[in-house]
């Protein structure tokens, strides 16, 4: 084979493994932009898992108030309870004083004929003992109607403690959607950050051929055998 048809194959291949230099340092490039979009979106993602992490805070703190307040409230209610179940029991006590003091009154009304067919000077005394009798019922008048506002008031606080429950329960039930949620992203950073390891792995290992690749064609270079041109400079 004669030189010139050396020359122009080995040139050939030279051009050939530029180009593929070329094609490899293009491919580079783009898994560098790859990378770097990567990189991007990685701390895009970390930006937003601690807002998330700073609302699930927040919220957890708005829960701990919500249970506080809560318990505050069952307490305030069971100390009502106890209040009401205290005037319920006074009431009771009141209305057997009561229903013993009737019982009296009828027993001193029943004195109180026998004393006017006996003697009429103890009509005064009659006149007395109705109004005391008259003032024991108004005042289980005003104890009956005060019991009532009680047991009014106790059903009221009930109810309001059904509604806090009803809230709270639901407050749990989104802070459980966001921890999903929260594990979701976290779960996808994960695998978004093993995708980066990789891709920087690749891009290593294509580094190391592309450098061999230029070893190889320095090698090659110093090879080939001086051209004409060089050698006609040279004598």
């Amino acid at each position: 084979m004669a030189p010139l048809q050396t020359l122009d194959l080995i040139t050939v291949r030279v051009e050939h493994l530029l180009q593929r230099l070329a094609q490899s340092q293009q491919t580079q490039q783009q898994q560098a932009q790859q990378l770097a979009d990567l990189t991007r979106e990685r701390q895009t993602l970390e930006q937003i898992r601690e807002q998330q992490a700073e609302q699930i805070a927040r919220q957890l703190q708005e829960h701990e108030l919500l249970v506080q307040a809560h318990t505050a409230l069952q307490e305030e209610g069971l100390r009502q309870e106890a209040k009401a179940l205290h005037l319920e029991q006074e009431r009771d006590a009141l209305q057997k004083v009561h229903a013993a003091q009737t019982e009296q009154l009828v027993t001193l009304t029943r004195q109180h004929e026998e004393l006017l067919r006996n003697s009429a000077p103890q009509a005064e005394k009659l006149a007395v003992l109705c109004k005391e009798h008259a003032s024991l019922q108004q005042a289980h008048t005003a104890l009956q109607h005060t019991s009532t506002e009680q047991a009014a008031q106790v059903a009221t606080l009930r109810q309001e403690c059904e509604a806090l429950q009803q809230t709270a329960q639901t407050q749990l039930e989104q802070i459980t959607a966001l921890t999903q949620e929260r594990d979701a992203l976290q779960h996808t950073s994960t695998e978004q950050a093993e995708r980066a390891a990789t891709l920087t792995h690749e891009h290593e290992q294509l580094k190391s051929r592309l450098q061999t690749a230029r070893s190889r064609m320095d090698a090659l270079m110093e090879t080939l055998p001086a051209s004409p041109v060089e050698r006609e400079g040279g004598a």
